[in-house]
């Protein structure tokens, strides 16, 4: 979650917990690239995934990244 809270960080929130499942569903649909243009708040599975996808490539990077400058600061 912290991953996508980087990605979508809620104003009000200060980022010590998980902030709940609506905000959770909702970001993911927007990394599906889901803008609720028919104002029903409902994204479709197809979406869903395709956010669920691009937040696994991200949390990927995220990891590679941090084992790249760990392997750095040691070396």
């Amino acid at each position: 979650w912290r991953v996508l809270m980087a990605l979508y960080k809620p104003r009000a929130h200060k980022g010590k917990e998980a902030p709940n499942m609506k905000w959770a569903y909702q970001s993911l649909a927007k990394l599906g690239g889901f803008n609720d243009s028919k104002r029903t708040g409902m994204a479709s599975w197809t979406t869903i995934w395709e956010g669920w996808d691009d937040l696994q490539a991200q949390v990927k990077g995220y990891r590679l990244a941090k084992a790249l400058f760990e392997a750095g600061k040691t070396l």
